[in-house]
């Protein structure tokens, strides 16, 4: 039997998906995960004697945990390059919250004081993700038992 990792049972190494699919299937896990944290989130705020002044801390908590999972899938689905799949997943989860918020412009809410730092950190946060989850799937070679 072969002692390298990388060749699967048949002889063939293993498939990797393109950057872009596993980009596009971390977005559609995190944007899944943010919904159902946000309707959690909403129904803790809705519990609350003033869920107003709880709708921000929470809504940018359900986002920044969305970005890291966002991160953490992407490496999951690519199976390695964290950091790259991270960052092009962060890089389209914002670029789909910032065309949400342009399309619900007038809806009256609590605004944030800087949402720009908020759309530069989503990126950063889900390449955290990505790093994460590839720190420890780096499988190293195998030593030959000694009898």
């Amino acid at each position: 039997m072969n002692s390298d990792s990388t060749v699967t049972r048949f002889g063939r190494p293993p498939r990797r998906r393109s950057l872009l699919a596993s980009s596009l299937r971390a977005l559609l896990v995190a944007l899944g995960f943010s919904f159902a944290v946000l309707l959690l989130l909403a129904l803790i705020a809705y519990r609350s004697n003033d869920p107003t002044r709880l709708l921000v801390p929470l809504s940018v908590a359900a986002l920044a945990l969305s970005s890291v999972v966002c991160g953490i899938a992407g490496a999951r689905f690519r199976r390695g390059q964290g950091l790259i799949v991270g960052l092009l997943s962060g890089a389209m989860l914002a670029l789909s919250v910032a065309l949400l918020s342009f399309a619900f412009v007038g809806v009256t809410a609590p605004e944030l004081e800087k949402p720009y730092l908020l759309y530069l950190a989503i990126p950063m946060l889900a390449a955290f993700g990505g790093i994460v989850a590839n720190g420890g799937s780096e499988k190293k070679k195998k030593r030959p038992r000694r009898h």
